[in-house]
């Protein structure tokens, strides 16, 4: 005779309210969607811990974007700032975009080109950088000179796999450009 070892659904729903009541005992706040993720998000920030990945990658970003940012600086016009978007199947860019220009005019920076890539229906959205033809437009402006930097949400936009998002920030660094997150490595 075999047992089932699929969880109880309801014993697990029961777990993860403990948790998240746990979490707010500890400082975390729900957040207004009431969305776990969100909550989970503002208890890391509260305990300032950040997982050691997204803060590695976050000083690697900063280092890299240095020169870039220097460079950007030191002309004698706004710099140039090309808009990237990746989204899945049907998501609509817009809002996206709209986040990005109003950081972008925040900064003071002139957006030159705004790519978007979406996800084609049931396909797997860990494809490398190099196969989405917006990311591989975004390159070529950057590589041209045609910008100095690129405007991204968040690093899962460039690539959600850390060797392939090293590369591309390496990529873009090297060339004194810049690589500019609106929502950090360092955020769960």
């Amino acid at each position: 005779m075999t047992t089932s070892q699929e969880p109880d659904p309801d014993r697990l729903r029961t777990a993860l309210g403990r948790i998240l009541e746990g979490a707010i005992a500890r400082g975390a706040t729900s957040s207004a969607t009431g969305s776990d993720y969100e909550t989970y998000r503002t208890l890391v920030r509260s305990q300032s811990k950040a997982p050691p990945v997204g803060r590695h990658l976050h000083q690697l970003r900063r280092s890299l974007n240095h020169a870039g940012l220097i460079r950007a600086s030191e002309g004698t016009r706004s710099p140039r700032v090309v808009l990237y978007v990746r989204t899945f199947h049907g998501e609509d860019p817009e809002p996206l975009f709209s986040q990005l220009r109003q950081e972008a005019a925040k900064k003071n920076w002139l957006v030159a080109r705004e790519h978007h890539d979406q996800l084609p229906f049931g396909q797997k959205s860990n494809m490398p950088p190099m196969q989405w033809p917006g990311w591989v437009a975004t390159r070529d402006q950057i590589r041209s000179g045609f910008a100095e930097g690129v405007l991204v949400l968040n690093r899962h936009h460039i690539s959600s796999d850390v060797t392939a998002y090293t590369q591309e920030l390496e990529y873009i660094g090297h060339r004194n450009c810049f690589t500019w997150l609106l929502h950090s490595e360092s955020d769960p």
